[in-house]
């Protein structure tokens, strides 16, 4: 059985919410793990109510829809993306589908990280990420993705908590 209660990152460290990066991911990682150890079931949608979310988790929270086509790769779309997460976009993603925006290597790198989280159930973490950003700028971030699952089984949506960094 897989500890629910830490995340996991590409390299197969573990890290506890008291070891992420900011006080947003730490929480939700929180409030996801005392959901699953309550209930023994995914939280959904339904169980996210954004009035009692910490007031800086929003602007740095994104919700991926997936979608389930027949006889096809599962496909992922921006339901939600925050506003601070948005500005690092050329426009609001909200509601294209990840073909819309990326292409090539980085289109199949996304698709396999939200297939992964699909496929397992499990949180992700991953840190250190880097990608130009704004001509001689380097955007540096870390984030948590957390699956939702309506039926409290199949994964349906994807959390992801942001914290940016910006270097030059």
């Amino acid at each position: 059985m897989v500890d629910k209660t830490v995340l996991n990152d590409i390299l197969g460290r573990t890290y506890s919410a008291d070891e992420l990066r900011s006080e947003e991911q730490a929480w939700f990682h929180r409030f996801w793990c005392d959901h699953v150890r309550d209930t023994g079931r995914l939280p959904g949608r339904r169980d996210i109510d954004p009035v009692t979310l910490p007031r800086k988790l929003l602007p740095v929270m994104m919700i991926i829809d997936v979608e389930r086509p027949p006889d096809a790769p599962l496909c992922f779309r921006y339901r939600l993306v925050g506003t601070e997460t948005s500005q690092f976009y050329w426009r609001d993603p909200t509601g294209a589908r990840f073909e819309e925006i990326y292409t090539g290597q980085a289109l199949a790198d996304f698709n396999a990280f939200f297939t992964t989280v699909v496929e397992t159930r499990q949180p992700d973490f991953r840190d250190h990420i880097r990608l130009p950003w704004r001509h001689e700028h380097v955007l540096e971030y870390s984030r948590t993705a957390h699956p939702l699952a309506t039926d409290g089984w199949t994964v349906d949506r994807v959390v992801l908590v942001f914290r940016p960094e910006y270097r030059r």
